[in-house]
């Protein structure tokens, strides 16, 4: 399956001159023991504490980039999946283990204002973005996609128009710059009460909670419990 998909990406480098970091696009990390699901958050970030990150993307070979999810092991490269939060969001929303989950980013490539600065997908890396997914997603034929954030919808609506559909979830991006001011305003215990299937998971998996913000990542786990009817 990665030679196929790697094979999909191949068609869909971009041209010299086009605006990203790098010019290939990537495929989705795949557990060998894949449930069916995929998770889509929405770009890699490219830019400040990302730089080492990016420079050493641009000294691997063209297949490595392509394969650049598999890396690292547990770590894929997709932030709020390796700081916990969207694990952790997968795991007491649907009962299913995030190790056996798929997952990626929307857009497939990256732009930066500076090497201190991120900028926003353009339109037309989403619209790209969105051809190659049509083509990774007829491989793939998964059971679920989850889409989190505005991007990651977008694109997954253009991937799939005309297409047999899976079933869809689409929540917000785990940004810390919303979650953060709204997860002051919140008490941990009373989530726990009105969301009892994050608090089972909160003891199961501390180590998720343990870095950046607990309180941000219970209340996301909280709202992607509520839309998924299982409060």
């Amino acid at each position: 399956m990665i030679e196929k998909m790697v094979e999909a990406c191949i068609l869909h480098v971009l041209e010299l001159g086009t605006p990203a970091t790098l010019r290939e696009p990537y495929i989705p990390y795949i557990p060998k023991n894949w449930n069916g699901v995929l998770v889509l958050a929405e770009a890699q970030n490219h830019a400040g504490a990302n730089v080492k990150y990016l420079k050493r993307l641009e000294s691997l070979t063209a297949q490595q980039r392509y394969e650049r999810l598999y890396l690292d092991g547990d770590r894929v490269g997709i932030q709020p999946w390796d700081d916990g939060t969207l694990k952790f969001a997968v795991e007491a929303a649907f009962r299913i283990a995030a190790s056996e989950t798929a997952v990626s980013n929307a857009i497939l490539w990256s732009l930066r204002k500076s090497e201190l600065a991120n900028e926003r997908p353009s339109r037309e890396l989403g619209k790209a973005s969105s051809l190659v997914w049509k083509d990774l997603l007829a491989l793939l034929k998964p059971s679920h996609v989850i889409a989190a954030g505005a991007e990651a919808r977008g694109v997954l609506e253009i991937a799939l128009k005309d297409r047999p559909q899976p079933k869809r979830t689409h929540w917000a991006l785990p940004s810390p710059r919303v979650l953060l001011p709204l997860s002051s305003m919140v008490n941990e215990a009373d989530l726990f009460m009105r969301f009892p299937a994050v608090a089972k998971m909160a003891k199961r998996r501390e180590e998720w909670l343990n870095t950046g913000s607990q309180r941000s990542k219970i209340l996301y786990a909280c709202l992607a419990v509520s839309t998924a009817g299982d409060a």
